[in-house]
């Protein structure tokens, strides 16, 4: 591989990690984890669904003020979660 080749798959990796927005963030996290995702430049684009089995009102009033796309509450069942996540790479 030349060094063009390799200097112009640098920049299709770095133009793929600026432009996040039709990406979609499903992963267990704390919400000081959640907070750090959403004030970063590189990252608060990312739409992110949350899944909770919490019935804690002060724990879905913190994830929601850190800007969370969507809250689901567990039980949920597969085909919601798809539907959910299907709108929000629509965004």
């Amino acid at each position: 591989m030349d060094k063009s080749e390799v200097a112009r798959q640098s920049q299709s990796r770095q133009t793929r990690a600026d432009a996040p927005s039709n990406r979609l963030a499903l992963i267990h996290l704390h919400p000081q984890i959640l907070k750090t995702i959403k004030l970063s430049t590189h990252t608060n684009k990312i739409p992110v669904l949350v899944i909770t089995g919490s019935e804690d009102d002060d724990y879905k009033k913190k994830v929601s003020e850190y800007g969370i796309s969507i809250l689901l509450q567990k039980p949920c069942n597969a085909s919601q979660v798809l539907s959910e996540a299907k709108k929000l790479l629509q965004l």
